[in-house]
């Protein structure tokens, strides 16, 4: 008698495995060993291969790949290196200057209707996978390194600068949503992208006198004694500068419970927000915080979708609630 869940084509697999295994598992770590007598000649295979290698990729950049990229900018300066041909579409008005390195490959994304302009500075770098969009125009300053390495697998999200452009995301992505869909917040709604946050002072001005509720999306912190993870959004009802405002926390916990978003309540002694800053300025609105749980904050960064997801349908939630 078989099994009711394994038919005769499953055993026969099953079988074989057990018995190529071991195997493929000896030849794997099998290989020749150089010894007195050949380590010369072997010597000798790795330098040819590494001049071949390079020699190869010197070529690859210097003559193809930086040549056809700069064919494509309206001006350029000196002593720029491409190494792999960018991706272009709709192909804006590019401005370099000069000790520009761009490694790997990279997208720039213009826009047909309009006349964009992506202008670089001096002594930037571009790592893989770097991406602009330029609906307008884009200007990188002079010392900028821009290299994300970005990796996607399993749901999992792994970059640097998870803080805070994951949450800057999440934004963006709710606003399309609503779009999408012909809607509006069902209240005027202000949405603001600080550049100040890491220093302190990211709220403190720009923020309209007739705002009433603040709603600050980061990131949350993960580590020993806190309960935010990766797999769900957090609310954060208190951080190094004090309780958050208890009205607002509860309009968004209640918002959380009646939509079935998966979230996390929890608080950081060591931790301040926009919102933080805003309340220090002198704001008078209510404020709150909330956002996905980020593993190694400030590091090499890692969340997950369903965080992700969660706290973007926790800023629609909230902005169409009467």
């Amino acid at each position: 008698m078989l099994p009711m869940n394994e038919n005769p084509s499953q055993r026969g697999l099953s079988s074989l495995l057990r018995v190529v295994k071991p195997y493929a598992k000896y030849l794997i770590f099998r290989s020749v060993v150089p010894n007195e007598d050949n380590r010369w000649l072997f010597e000798l295979a790795f330098d040819t291969h590494w001049s071949a290698r390079e020699a190869y990729e010197w070529a690859r950049r210097s003559l193809i790949a930086t040549p056809l990229f700069l064919s494509k900018c309206a001006v350029h300066g000196e002593r720029i290196s491409v190494d792999r041909i960018p991706y272009i579409t709709a192909c804006p008005r590019i401005e370099l200057g000069s000790d520009i390195r761009i490694s790997g490959e990279i997208a720039i994304k213009g826009n047909s209707r309009r006349s964009p302009v992506l202008k670089i500075g001096n002594g930037v770098f571009l790592g893989h996978w770097t991406t602009f969009a330029v609906a307008e125009r884009i200007e990188v300053g002079d010392f900028v390194a821009f290299d994300p390495r970005v990796e996607l697998n399993t749901g999992f999200v792994r970059s640097r600068h998870l803080a805070d452009k994951a949450c800057a995301a999440t934004l963006v992505a709710a606003l399309q949503a609503l779009q999408s869909a012909g809607l509006q917040p069902a209240h005027t709604t202000c949405i603001l992208f600080s550049n100040f946050e890491e220093v302190g002072h990211g709220g403190a001005a720009e923020i309209p006198a007739s705002v009433e509720e603040f709603v600050a999306v980061d990131m949350a912190a993960m580590g020993e004694g806190q309960a935010s993870d990766e797999f769900h959004a957090t609310l954060c009802l208190k951080d190094s500068g004090g309780p958050y405002h208890a009205g607002l926390s509860q309009k968004l916990r209640g918002l959380a419970e009646a939509y079935g978003i998966p979230y996390k309540v929890d608080i950081y002694p060591n931790y301040g927000s926009d919102a933080t800053a805003y309340w220090h300025a002198g704001g008078a609105a209510a404020a709150a915080l909330i956002g996905p749980g980020v593993d190694s904050s400030h590091h090499y960064e890692r969340t997950h979708h369903d965080a992700l997801l969660a706290t973007t349908q926790w800023v629609l939630a909230y902005l169409l609630a009467e």
